[in-house]
């Protein structure tokens, strides 16, 4: 019966024959068999290893996409860190109703009295749970889920001061908001105001929302920005003008003005936090940790 050699004797076969060794010599001084044996042999040995080098080959573009799937998901998740403008408009309304508001790269499910969820883009994304995994302890995570409650806390304070600025200037002024009578408070225009508010205790310029430009019109009008906020009796429109200006007042020394600067404040800070160390594992160019492909992978 022919010897049988294994695939590591093969392996050393080819060792030698590519260190100068002929056939000839691998057949009489090494395997001590026929050289067509060896010849055979050494054409297996040759397949197996190419084998081996295009499954490793293969194992690295495979890793190089996986990762720079996850540095991609690391530099969305960068670009998500914005914060509210003044200008995002949550409705007023006597009951709550869930409001879908967007945030740059982000959607919150705004439900009311502080309470919400906010969803990135980039959660949407296969990529997104691999992400995770990999950084399930990581500080990022951490961060991540506290920028996501400060979010909806901050945008409940905002969400309160608006009802305030309601509240105080139907007190103010005795006219009642979204009257259908001849005398009232125009609702759409109450958001002009509250930007103004708002522009204030978050320290943005004030731009066209300043006292400067409440005016009064001829016939009983107050006018905000060109649109009309307050219908009055003629006559009367600087007294009521006075009295918009004393609500302004009164907001911005107001507990609610006091809470959204200062959850504004920490959310300036935990954005930045969040934004620092997504960007830190963009430039390290490797994202820590493991997921279920790099275990099938063979890390």
């Amino acid at each position: 019966m022919p010897r049988r050699f294994s695939s590591v004797d093969k392996g050393k076969w080819l060792e030698a024959h590519e260190q100068g060794k002929s056939e000839n010599y691998i057949a009489r001084e090494i395997a001590h068999c026929d050289v067509r044996t060896v010849k055979k042999g050494l054409e297996e040995a040759r397949r197996i290893r190419n084998a081996n080098l295009a499954q490793v080959e293969l194992v690295k573009d495979a890793l190089k996409r996986h990762y720079d799937d996850l540095l991609r998901v690391a530099d969305e998740v960068v670009t998500s860190m914005v914060l509210p403008q003044p200008e995002l408009n949550i409705n007023w309304s006597r009951e709550y109703t869930t409001q879908p508001l967007s945030i740059s790269k982000a959607r919150v499910d705004y439900e009311g009295d502080g309470k919400g969820t906010v969803i990135l883009s980039v959660e949407d994304t296969p990529s997104w749970t691999l992400f995770c995994e990999h950084l399930k302890r990581h500080r990022l995570m951490k961060d991540l889920s506290t920028w996501k409650r400060i979010v909806v806390d901050h945008l409940g304070k905002r969400d309160a001061l608006q009802r305030k600025l309601l509240t105080v200037l139907e007190n103010e002024t005795g006219l009642n908001i979204g009257s259908e009578g001849i005398m009232g408070i125009e609702y759409l225009a109450t958001h002009d105001l509250y930007r103004m508010v708002i522009r204030k205790v978050l320290g943005f310029p004030e731009g066209k929302y300043s006292e400067e430009d409440i005016k009064v019109g001829k016939a009983g009008e107050v006018i905000i920005a060109g649109n009309l906020l307050a219908r009055t009796v003629e006559g009367k429109e600087e007294q009521y003008k006075s009295s918009i200006l004393t609500v302004l007042e009164k907001l911005l020394r107001s507990q609610e003005a006091g809470e959204t600067a200062s959850t504004y404040e920490t959310l300036v800070n935990i954005t930045n936090r969040v934004k620092s160390t997504a960007q830190e594992i963009s430039l390290l160019g490797l994202v820590p940790g493991r997921c279920r492909i790099c275990k099938q992978l063979g890390l």
